[in-house]
């Protein structure tokens, strides 16, 4: 269909070049990551790369039981033993505006938009 796309991930991809793009997805990265200080400089590298918008997708609270699991720093110890951090929907537009001093722009729960451009926002 004309478009290209390329990955990067710690684990599957790690020695794949990041690079730029016109889109940059964070999808589901947030939640896995247990040091916050670390999710800031995810979610500031992914910014970094992006040129017209950044899409930031993450497990918010309210659609997952978190009853059984460990609670573990500022999230939850899965059955895996994996970490997850779940959101609140305006917890996590909150995150990437004061993280990013840009405007998060929710479309759809766990789902944000953070342009590069005011104009492109609109």
């Amino acid at each position: 269909m004309g478009y290209e796309a390329a990955g990067w991930d710690l684990v599957f991809q790690p020695n794949t070049p990041r690079t730029a793009a016109e889109v940059v997805n964070l999808g589901y990265v947030l939640n896995v990551i247990e040091d916050p200080a670390e999710r800031v400089e995810a979610l500031t590298a992914a910014f970094g790369l992006t040129r017209r918008v950044l899409v930031v997708a993450a497990l918010i609270r309210e659609t997952v039981d978190t009853e059984t699991a460990a609670r573990f720093r500022d999230g939850v110890l899965t059955r895996n033993n994996t970490f997850q951090k779940f959101y609140d929907q305006g917890e996590l537009q909150q995150f990437i505006e004061d993280t990013l001093e840009a405007t998060a722009v929710l479309v759809a729960l766990g789902t944000c938009y953070v342009f590069r451009s005011p104009v492109e926002a609109q």
